[in-house]
């Protein structure tokens, strides 16, 4: 997912702009390290697969995730545009 959205900036915006959703991703990976609650629950996935969470990244993308406490374990599921209208297959 996140080569696709790469992939339509480059062909929204060219080579030459650098895509903002890349360092975001990773700003939000820092701060998901540390506060891994931080996005809104989204939905319950049962007690073994966990609670999955978004995350508004400011470009207008959203990042899906899961956290495995007992591992200490934060599992990206998604990157998706919000104006979508619907979430992603997770």
């Amino acid at each position: 997912m996140i080569d696709e959205a790469d992939e339509r900036w480059i062909a929204e915006h060219g080579y030459a702009d650098d895509n903002p959703l890349l360092g975001q991703i990773e700003h939000a990976r820092d701060l998901l390290r540390d506060n891994p609650e931080l996005g809104i629950e989204v939905r319950q996935d049962g007690r073994l697969r966990g609670v999955v969470r978004r995350l508004l990244l400011g470009s207008g993308w959203h990042l899906y995730y899961r956290f495995h406490a007992e591992q200490q374990h934060i599992e990206i599921l998604a990157v998706w545009f919000a104006s979508r209208g619907s979430g992603p297959p997770l």
